[in-house]
């Protein structure tokens, strides 16, 4: 499975500022150096991330580096004052795959996939223009279910994208039946010579289920990259030697956590998100009941606030380090900072669910390992390999310890 790192975010984040910082080319050549098979921008005709001349550098870019460039978005989007145009784009770069989403102007990010209607004549010519006037460029269709799957062959396309924003969520939800929806939209695809992309809201927790549903040709994957960035490298970031205290200091958040508080703290008339994958659940209930229900505003104001005690006891953590004399054993209190890494097949007791966390802060030492074979571990198997390890550890000379 290859993947296609988009570049989205990073636009976005520069342009939250007015200035070339971060700056994209330098994140695209740092994906390339790291390996990635290719890299796709999302550019919309209000610039709101990537720009029409992001989509031109960066398509120069990889050409230049020997990987693929894929540009997403409406085949229907004209030019204006500011955006060349999406067919106008394509034509100018030439791009190795062109993927075609049927998004709205105003819409915040990619919803849903193409199905029927009065625009088919119009797409099928366009794919056929696109094909043409971008040296057979591959066209993928975005597409959210079986159906989609019979509308992509039909419209001349030579891959279907599969919209994840579902399934994320009900491996979220740990609904694993939607495992054999996807794998059926799989099979029809193979069946009809489509090659399969997938992407939308995937995420290290629900990526390794389509690498073992297998025939998938590539994943994109943007969003989680940055948030997930975030997650494990703000530690790392704010104890490098090159970052002074003031730096750190300076680099603290106010404004957006107590927005954040602020709202959930009146989550009884205003709905707060946070996570990406909780944007269908919203736009659902806002579709079919005009308001968000109140068990979900009270779930998302929740979220809320473990996302920022998360941040505040990152800060604190930083702080006390500087603060903490050398004689002092520990702290008398401490907060425990995990991410969850796997869910375990039972608990302690085959009737009661299990996860596995690791802990990020305090530092303790890590039980690492990577599971050969088999099917899914449970908490007893992790307890009784840990044992294990405990045990041989003791001899020096190679030895073997055998737990039943």
């Amino acid at each position: 499975m290859k993947l296609s790192v988009n570049l989205n975010k990073i636009a976005l984040l520069r342009n939250a500022r007015g200035e070339n910082y971060p700056q994209i080319e330098y994140f695209a050549n740092k994906a390339i150096d790291l390996g990635v098979d290719g890299l796709t921008l999302h550019p919309r005709p209000d610039h709101r991330h990537a720009t029409s001349d992001d989509v031109i550098n960066i398509s120069k870019l990889t050409k230049a580096r020997g990987v693929e460039f894929n540009i997403e978005g409406n085949p229907f989007s004209k030019p204006n004052k500011e955006f060349i145009g999406f067919c106008e784009l394509t034509e100018i770069i030439k791009p190795e795959q062109i993927t075609l989403v049927p998004d709205a102007i105003d819409q915040i990010t990619s919803d849903h996939g193409w199905s029927s209607g009065s625009h088919d004549s119009e797409l099928k010519n366009l794919i056929h223009l696109l094909k043409e006037n971008s040296n057979d460029a591959q066209i993928s269709l975005f597409i959210d279910n079986i159906e989609g799957v019979d509308y992509a062959a039909e419209m001349g396309a030579n891959l279907i994208e599969i919209h994840t924003g579902a399934f994320a969520k009900a491996i979220n939800d740990e609904n694993l039946s939607i495992i054999d929806e996807i794998k059926k939209i799989i099979d029809h695809a193979i069946s009809l010579n489509l090659k399969i992309n997938a992407g939308h809201d995937l995420n290290l927790n629900n990526l390794h289920y389509l690498v073992e549903m297998g025939n998938i040709n590539e994943v994109s994957i943007g969003h989680a990259i940055v948030v997930d960035s975030l997650h494990y490298g703000f530690e790392e970031t704010i104890s490098k030697r090159g970052c002074t205290f003031s730096n750190a200091i300076e680099n603290i958040d106010i404004g957006g956590p107590t927005l954040l508080r602020a709202s959930a703290k009146n989550h009884n008339r205003v709905t707060v998100l946070t996570d990406p994958s909780d944007y269908g659940l919203v736009l659902e209930e806002l579709s079919k009941n005009g308001k968000v229900r109140s068990s979900t505003r009270l779930k998302l104001a929740a979220k809320v606030f473990s996302k920022v005690s998360k941040y505040d006891s990152l800060i604190s953590s930083y702080l006390d380090s500087k603060s903490i004399k050398s004689e002092d054993f520990m702290q008398e209190e401490i907060s425990i900072n995990a991410h969850e890494l796997d869910k375990l097949r039972y608990g302690e007791n085959p009737h009661q669910k299990a996860k596995l966390y690791k802990i990020s802060k305090p530092s303790l030492a890590a039980f690492d390992y990577n599971q050969l074979s088999g099917k899914a571990l449970s908490f007893n198997n992790l307890v009784d390999t840990e044992s294990a390890y405990s045990c041989v550890e003791q001899f020096s000379r190679p030895s073997c310890v055998i737990v039943k």
